[in-house]
């Protein structure tokens, strides 16, 4: 609710189209050959990712609570924010837990059921895109600069894994 205005009709329908699923420290959660297969949202927990964009080297990052990967998938929703790697690599830094759908399951809730949800996401997939570009781009720095979507900062621990996001 705090990232897209999503009420809880809506979030039950999103919910139940994902799967919860639990990762141990050093699993892989997405392998270099299952691009475009799923949206996952970190709930606890470190993940790095590793994507390869055209002939460039690998791009690394670590996300924490909050974060949705691979983003590519979320192409569906009529945003066009690309993110189209040639590789794409998950690994949990720490025991996790995260929910995932399907590209089947995230273009059913794009175009097959109630507009609201497609506007929901939208609406979350913008202000991900554009907390990515704050940090980045403003803070340079997500560990000490860190903030939920009321502009408070985020819980102590929240950058090595140990507190969910407040959001």
């Amino acid at each position: 609710y705090r990232r897209s205005g999503m009420e809880r009709l809506e979030f039950r329908e999103v919910v139940r189209r994902g799967t919860f699923r639990s990762f141990r420290k050093g699993e892989k959660i997405y392998r270099a050959d299952q691009p475009l297969q799923y949206l996952c949202l970190l709930i606890e927990g470190v993940v790095e990712i590793r994507a390869t964009y055209n002939n460039d080297e690998p791009f690394t990052r670590r996300l924490v609570s909050g974060a949705f990967f691979d983003l590519a998938v979320a192409n569906v929703f009529g945003i066009k924010i690309g993110l189209f790697a040639r590789r794409f690599e998950a690994e949990a830094l720490t025991d996790c837990r995260v929910l995932c759908w399907s590209f089947e399951m995230v273009d059913e809730m794009a175009n097959r059921v109630a507009p609201s949800v497609g506007a929901f996401w939208r609406n979350m997939l913008l202000f991900t895109v554009a907390a990515a570009l704050n940090h980045l781009v403003v803070h340079n720095d997500m560990e000490t600069h860190a903030v939920t979507s009321a502009g408070e900062p985020e819980a102590p621990g929240w950058y090595e894994g140990t507190a969910r996001s407040a959001d």
